[in-house]
Parts: C-alpha cells; sequence; structure tokens
C-alpha cells in the first residue's frame, strides 16, 4: 500500500449514542465500524433508552 494512505481522504461519523467520533475511507467502512462500536460498546443498551436519559439529564 506504501504512503497512499496518508494522502486518503477519510470520512468521520458521530455514535448517535455516546458521542465517539468514528472515521473510515468510505460509506462501507464507516457504516462497519458503526455497526461494529454500536455492537462492542451499546450492545445491550438501546438507542431511545441512552437519548431518553442524555435529555432527561439536561
Amino acid at each position: 500500500m506504501g504512503t497512499a494512505w496518508r494522502d486518503a481522504t477519510t470520512e468521520m461519523v458521530r455514535c448517535p449514542s455516546c458521542m465517539e467520533m468514528l472515521e473510515g475511507c468510505d460509506c462501507e467502512e464507516l457504516s462497519s465500524q458503526l455497526e461494529k462500536h454500536m455492537i462492542e460498546s451499546h450492545g445491550e443498551e438501546g438507542f431511545m433508552q441512552g437519548a431518553r436519559e442524555r435529555i432527561r439529564g439536561r
């Protein structure tokens, strides 16, 4: 691969649950990264449960 990865444009997406930034080279990689993150970090937590807790905490 050489040094081509240094010049590659990366995209970023924020986890809707914890706001952690995830990075990938394209939409497919971003989707995979977000899916992996959601399973590993939020597997037992429902998205709406986390959203309600954040809203109530404000």
